[in-house]
């Protein structure tokens, strides 16, 4: 009966025009109240609001707002913390961030994928947020040009080979972004870059080694058939951190020292 019911919402809701479509889908977002987020559309924009802060989005950012808060299950981000958003993807992790630290914090966001990251800018520009930094380049062991996928969503990925329509990219280590920006006292790393966080770890060992930083690492993705978070682990472990990792509706692998 369930099921049927939703078949049928969603049936009626895909014959309403954009504009209603997206305030019925607002409607339906705001009954589940999640984490305090309340959702609106007007204007082409979706709004996200959550306590003071209300921020403007191009496209529908429901669903990754939804991630926010499982980010930051063993560490809240607190007033002029130095944030790096690894995967900022259309900027739901990085906008809220720059909110919570405040004109005294700062965040670095990495997004590789074009299309994701010039959605990332108008975002930036439409909430008129300026402690944010946005890198146009991937994360890796070391400073490189390698293939990319381009999907212009959430399965962008870095490739093995130019199959797939694939493009090359520029990558950069966290080591040689942190000394170019003066070795920042970064306080928290959010990462969700799709089975590059391996090699992007390892491309941090002196961040890492000299910045007391908490880490949220989305580590189900795949390499070699097996989920990330199982080579991740001792990476980190070997660097002094304690690692818990969280299966909940994904993989979250958490660190601090």
């Amino acid at each position: 009966m369930v099921i049927r019911m939703q078949k049928l919402i969603s049936a009626i809701v895909n014959i309403l025009p954009e504009n209603l479509r997206n305030k019925f889908k607002c409607f339906v977002y705001n009954l589940n109240a999640h984490k305090g987020f309340h959702y609106s559309y007007a204007n082409k924009n979706w709004a996200v609001t959550r306590n003071t802060i209300r921020l403007l989005f191009d496209d529908n950012p429901y669903y990754l707002m939804n991630e926010f808060d499982a980010y930051l299950r063993y560490r809240k981000i607190q007033k002029g913390d130095k944030v790096i958003d690894a995967g900022a993807h259309i900027g739901t992790f990085s906008l809220m961030a720059a909110k919570l630290v405040g004109p005294e914090g700062f965040v670095y966001a990495f997004e590789p994928d074009t299309i994701n990251y010039q959605k990332l800018l108008r975002n930036i520009r439409s909430n008129g947020i300026a402690n944010i930094k946005v890198f146009n380049m991937g994360l890796w062991k070391s400073a490189d040009k390698l293939y990319f996928h381009s999907s212009g969503d959430l399965g962008s990925s870095i490739q093995a080979d130019s199959s797939n329509g694939s493009v090359i990219i520029d990558v950069i280590n966290l080591d040689n972004f942190w000394n170019s920006e003066n070795n920042p006292a970064i306080n928290f790393i959010k990462m969700d870059i799709e089975g590059a966080e391996i090699e992007a770890l390892e491309g941090a060992a002196n961040l890492l080694k000299h910045c007391n930083v908490s880490l949220s690492i989305a580590s189900y993705h795949k390499v070699n058939g097996e989920e990330t978070y199982k080579a991740i682990t001792p990476i980190l472990e070997g660097m002094g951190y304690t690692v818990d990792t969280i299966f909940d509706f994904e993989i979250i692998t958490y660190a601090k020292k």
